[in-house]
């Protein structure tokens, strides 16, 4: 019988189990993918790694507890994570340097200011909208705060006020309706495609749109304006997000005491306190002490559940993972959320520029919803004309670049709506296998809804080796 077997290949899963060797207690991990680390392992093309997406480490958080202990994470507690940044960093700095990297940027109405959406800088309030436009703000703002709705109120997002409330009610009553509709919608139905009162406001992340206090918004206009504390990245001076994954990997290998192994997974049972776990070429892994780090849905599968497995309303990302000659690199920034409708690509990372590398070729990245966009994706040649089309209208890039430097990755149905019907849904399912196998850890993504980001995982593996490690499993 195997001490411990966790199933999937996220970052939750490798994090744990390097957790677990430092212990020295065996694992085994059965990573059915032919990748490890998931979604945060990245591509390799041109010779060089890229992300799939822009991924920077926060260790800041203002909800930060330096000596919070990691087994009172509550995967049900939106940005619990958050609590845990001190710890984080030190896992992350135990096997990758990073560095502090500037703020991220954005363009509106073909300009470049300091990031609104997740950088919470208020540049663009006086800097980029008209006088008439600000006059009405101000107006709405003000209405806000005379009505008597504090429950809309954003310091209640974590209440039950907002179980049921939609980011677009949530938002015209804190933004107001104009400057809402100006400079943050746009970016949350372009990542989404969805309208904002289809989803919850509560996860308005998801979407990586804010949700401010309408007194701080107001505030910009006086004489003494709010600042809130600036959100501080980070990244491997390697160069890419998928070096952590990496450096675990690495140091999997050499350890005598854990066992990897890559093959699809066959069934699983419980019988009598005890999992078995058969794999495709018919070896039986047995063990007492289990985690599933994969989606519900893989899991139903192995079961023989998957009849229960419900439809979910998700939409479809596309990435155009480029290779791009220095001389051709536009705007000088390392992120830059587009808001203007008038291109689908809503962000734009490159690494190079994270790192301060002046390398010949960029990797740069281009993010669209496919569905938003609604591109042929089958036809490849129009896609990349169209996107560079784009880029160089936006100075993104200051000349065409070929179709070959360009990698298109259409992911189906990837992103999960941050919907009051998927959140009921994902209960629904989540209490069922619980109810089936209360004994079954359940890691990033399975444990929770939108627990999927770095934070989330690495703070999720930690947890469950904590627990193997005081035998709180057993």
């Amino acid at each position: 019988m195997s001490d411990v077997v966790i199933a999937g290949n996220s970052l939750a899963a490798l994090t744990a189990a390097v957790q677990l060797s430092k212990a020295r207690i065996p694992c085994t991990i059965v990573n059915p993918t032919p990748h490890w680390g998931g979604y945060f392992n990245g591509q390799n093309l041109y010779g060089q790694h890229f992300d799939l997406g822009m991924v920077l480490y926060e260790f800041t958080s203002f909800n930060d507890q330096e000596h919070a202990d990691v087994l009172s994470f509550n995967t049900n507690v939106r940005n619990d994570c958050g609590r845990f940044t001190s710890h984080i960093e030190n896992f992350v700095h135990e096997f990758i340097t990073t560095q502090p990297v500037s703020a991220p940027q954005m363009i509106f109405r073909d300009k470049v200011y300091e990031d609104l959406e997740q950088s919470n800088k208020f540049e663009v309030l006086r800097g980029g909208l008209t006088a008439g436009e600000q006059e009405v703000i101000q107006e709405e703002l003000r209405a806000s705060l005379q009505q008597k709705m504090s429950h809309l109120h954003a310091r209640h997002k974590l209440s039950s006020y907002y179980d049921e409330l939609d980011y677009e009610t949530a938002a015209f009553y804190n933004h107001g309706p104009t400057l809402h509709n100006l400079l943050i919608s746009p970016i949350a139905r372009k990542i989404t495609g969805a309208r904002d009162s289809e989803f919850l406001a509560r996860w308005h992340r998801v979407a990586w749109t804010p949700l401010f206090y309408p007194e701080t918004l107001l505030s910009q206009w006086s004489d003494s304006p709010q600042c809130l504390n600036e959100t501080v990245f980070s990244f491997p001076t390697e160069g890419d997000a998928g070096a952590l994954p990496r450096a675990i990997m690495n140091q999997l290998r050499r350890d005598p005491s854990v066992t990897l192994i890559q093959q699809p997974i066959k069934t699983l049972r419980h019988d009598n306190n005890e999992f078995r776990l058969e794999l495709q070429d018919g070896t039986v892994l047995s063990t007492n002490k289990m985690a599933w780090s994969a989606q519900h849905a893989s899991l139903l599968e192995a079961t023989g559940n998957e009849g229960s497995d419900p439809e979910f309303n998700r939409t479809s990302l596309a990435l155009a993972l480029i290779s791009v000659p220095s001389e051709l690199v536009g705007h000088r920034s390392h992120t830059l959320f587009i808001v203007d409708e008038d291109t689908p690509v809503y962000r734009i990372f490159n690494h190079d520029i994270c790192v301060n590398n002046d390398s010949a070729e960029h990797r740069m990245i281009a993010e669209v919803n496919a569905e938003f966009a609604d591109w042929d994706m089958d036809d490849e040649e129009t896609v990349k004309k169209i996107l560079t089309e784009d880029l160089q209208k936006k100075g993104v890039l200051k000349a065409p670049v070929s179709a070959d430097r360009i990698t298109l990755i259409h992911l189906k149905k990837a992103l999960t709506l941050p919907t009051r019907q998927n959140q009921s849904l994902f209960e629904q399912q989540l209490n069922a296998i619980r109810q089936l196998y209360p004994s079954l850890a359940l890691l990033s993504p399975a444990g929770g809804f939108f627990i999927s980001s770095m934070n989330n995982q690495i703070i999720a593996g930690l947890q469950f080796a904590r627990q193997v490690e005081l035998g709180l499993l057993d």
